[in-house]
């Protein structure tokens, strides 16, 4: 059975390679980043564009990704054994 930390790789590797997503896909809409909340025990509060960028960063990291892409990277797919990921990944540009 894979673990956790294989299967995201895995999963990762399957978005990869059938849709561009790339970082700007993680990142919130802009409407989220705009406009504060407007009722709840939230109200007016409002995300902090710089603030999420360095939690992806530190979530890319965690991952073995690569902070401007969100690709993955060949150390980190070589790792877990997904040399044949890796392979597939880089032959269409999206490897790190």
């Amino acid at each position: 059975m894979a673990s956790g930390y294989e299967a995201t790789q895995s999963g990762k590797g399957i978005h990869l390679k059938h849709t561009s997503f790339d970082r700007k896909d993680d990142m919130p809409t802009p409407r989220d980043l705009a406009e504060p909340i407007p009722s709840g025990n939230l109200a007016g509060w409002k995300m902090d564009v710089g603030r999420f960028n360095q939690m992806l960063d530190e979530y890319y990291d965690l991952h073995g990704w690569d902070r401007e892409t969100s690709f993955p990277t060949r150390k980190t797919l070589g790792y877990l054994g997904l040399e044949k990921v890796a392979d597939d990944l880089e032959k269409i540009g999206k490897l790190r």
